[in-house]
């Protein structure tokens, strides 16, 4: 009797420290944005609205207002930069000026992949 009693209760107590469910499994990580596909020569961002200009090369690092205009400025760790200035007319802005500055031995299409690659989207 005593031996049943002891089961019943070992038992009863073990049924006391079941473990939890565990948790759901965490949800599938949104899909990436499309990575920008960067023009060939900044010569092509001439006349670019700005949302092109962020289809292409993703976001600047740096927008700053300069009286009528107002730049873009696209840097990358491998010394390559890419100013833009927009001016707007009836339409809206759009890029009238480009100027890049490319490391020695350095293709300009090599420094838009490159800013396209690292730009915030």
């Amino acid at each position: 009797m005593r031996l049943r009693l002891a089961v019943l209760l070992g038992v009863a107590a073990l049924s006391g420290c079941a473990r939890p469910a565990p948790p759901p499994p965490p949800p599938p990580p949104a899909p990436l944005a499309p990575a920008p596909i960067p023009p060939a020569h900044v010569s092509d961002l001439i006349g670019n609205r700005p949302d092109q200009v962020v289809a292409e090369l993703g976001m600047p690092a740096l927008r700053r207002p300069d009286g009528d205009a107002e730049v873009w400025l696209y840097a990358h760790a491998n010394g390559c930069h890419v100013d833009l200035v927009f001016y707007s007319d009836s339409t809206g802005p759009k890029v009238a000026h480009v100027d890049t500055n490319t490391p020695p031995r350095m293709r300009e299409s090599d420094c838009l992949q490159a800013i396209a690659a690292a730009a915030p989207r």
